[in-house]
């Protein structure tokens, strides 16, 4: 009986493939991109990048958030931030304007995490060059103008005074940038 239904069966032909989905496309205007793009959702540093690990023993994990959140406090304060930003996070932006809050802190808030939606196009075309932590001379300037009494970047205050040392820095760096052609 089992021969008899090997040698008797048939396989139903395969089904037509399906209809080809129509595609429609949309007209979409595009203005010319101020820098180049980077990465939907590129994150340029998070805090939890430096503390643990190697973190300096005795010295508080939220000293991780200085270096970036100083830089941050600059951005703010220049008008580089991306509309969305200020408009999701309009009472710190304007509480460190008032400088009720610091750039460490405002960046705290923001889980610690400084990515190119935060930030301009023309602020995200300046921390593409200068931020980057590889070859950019952020570190560097921000090491020269802020840790000499210190063991380690770590270890620089947040305060508005640390802020004051870097921010003059940061415009001449701005300027400096601004002039170069792009």
């Amino acid at each position: 009986m089992i021969h008899y239904i090997a040698q008797h069966w048939e396989v139903p032909p395969p089904a037509p493939p399906p209809e080809p989905t129509p595609v429609i496309r949309k007209s979409v205007r595009r203005r010319k991109p101020t820098a180049a793009p980077l990465a939907l959702g590129f994150v340029y540093d998070k805090a939890k990048y430096h503390s643990g690990g190697n973190w300096p023993q005795g010295l508080p994990e939220d000293q991780a958030l200085v270096h970036t959140g100083l830089f941050l406090a600059w951005l703010v304060e220049r008008g580089l931030l991306s509309s969305k930003f200020e408009r999701d996070h309009a009472e710190q932006v304007a509480a460190l304007r008032r400088r009720e809050m610091t750039g460490p802190k405002l960046y705290d808030r923001c889980d610690g995490v400084l990515t190119d939606e935060m930030l301009s196009p023309d602020g995200n075309a300046f921390a593409a060059k200068y931020f980057d932590f590889k070859t950019g001379e952020y570190l560097g300037d921000y090491e020269t103008a802020l840790c000499e009494p210190y063991d380690s970047i770590y270890e620089v205050p947040d305060t508005w005074e640390s802020y004051a040392k870097i921010r003059d820095v940061l415009d001449r760096r701005f300027a400096d940038w601004l002039a170069r052609p792009r």
